[in-house]
């Protein structure tokens, strides 16, 4: 499908790509070749769904499969076969409901799972389980709601989660506590949208957040303020567009964001200026599409 939803790189250099309607594909550059895996109504061991969200790496080998509607996969390379995580309304630690938004493995082999409503999710290993992190109205230490759409760990072990109606999440794993960054009017300091799609910690420490329609934040996690980059059609050099999907620092230290219509840009974060790529209908080498997950 021309729709790709997400890609991971596992142990061995083969790319797992997620699409929009055409499963689980595998491509090994040494051959050049693809594999296809599809959900099959009369195989219980096959993909639970072909629209493909999230795909993860897992230390065994394995790959974590997040789709809309199917809920959580694990794949077998070996074997082929998919073994679906189902939630069970009855078992609290069966995987959380909701569409699987983004699958994370940690700097320790953890696999987080991020759901579209049944909250955040852990995967316990020994037990073959899932805890799962929940709003609870009553305690302001939860987290802020139960529709997460991104998941990240940033250099000093700190989980950052990014929610679709809560803002963005502080966690530490150590102490169990949530704490939460959302849009205040009144400041203008403060995160600029509350439906959050995408985090990234960069080499000097800065946070980075996509937001849904208000453009790119840049959190300074020491003095607990954002600064907003947004789409100002007057203004030469803003960013591109304001639902930002995707975050990537590269080697040299360059910022590149993607975007839901405005293509992808390049930061220079020394003068915070914008570089545009974007598709030029007729030009073959000029990007492919506009919207880049």
């Amino acid at each position: 499908n021309n729709f790709v939803w997400d890609i991971c790189e596992d142990e061995s250099g083969i790319l797992w790509i997620g699409t929009d309607g055409g499963g689980l594909n595998s491509f090994d550059p040494g051959t050049g070749q693809f594999t296809n895996y599809r959900y099959d109504q009369s195989d219980p061991h096959s993909l639970s769904d072909d629209e493909v969200i999230s795909v993860c790496g897992s230390p065994d080998g394995s790959v974590w499969v997040g789709t809309r509607d199917g809920g959580l996969n694990r794949l077998n390379p070996a074997s082929g076969l998919f073994r679906r995580y189902i939630h069970n309304p009855r078992d609290p630690e069966s995987v959380g409901e909701g569409t699987v938004w983004d699958i994370y493995r940690d700097h320790n082999d953890v696999i987080w799972i991020a759901t579209g409503g049944g909250g955040l999710n852990r995967y316990d290993r020994e037990k073959d389980r899932f805890v799962r992190y929940l709003h609870d109205p009553s305690d302001p230490y939860s987290i802020s709601s139960n529709s997460v759409m991104t998941v990240y760990s940033d250099s000093e072990g700190i989980f950052w989660v990014g929610t679709t109606g809560g803002g963005l999440n502080r966690f530490d794993p150590e102490y169990g506590i949530f704490d939460s960054y959302r849009h205040n009017p009144n400041n203008n300091n403060s995160l600029s949208y509350n439906c959050v799609f995408s985090i990234l910690e960069d080499n000097s420490g800065i946070l980075w957040i996509g937001t849904e329609i208000r453009g790119l934040n840049k959190l300074d996690k020491n003095k607990g303020y954002f600064t907003n980059y947004r789409y100002t059609p007057d203004t030469p050099g803003s960013i591109s567009h304001q639902s930002v999907w995707a975050v990537y620092e590269d080697g040299q230290g360059v910022l590149w964001i993607g975007t839901s219509a405005g293509g992808l840009n390049r930061l220079n974060r020394e003068t915070g200026e914008i570089e545009y790529f974007e598709h030029r209908p007729g030009d073959q080498n000029s990007l492919g599409h506009n919207h880049i997950r």
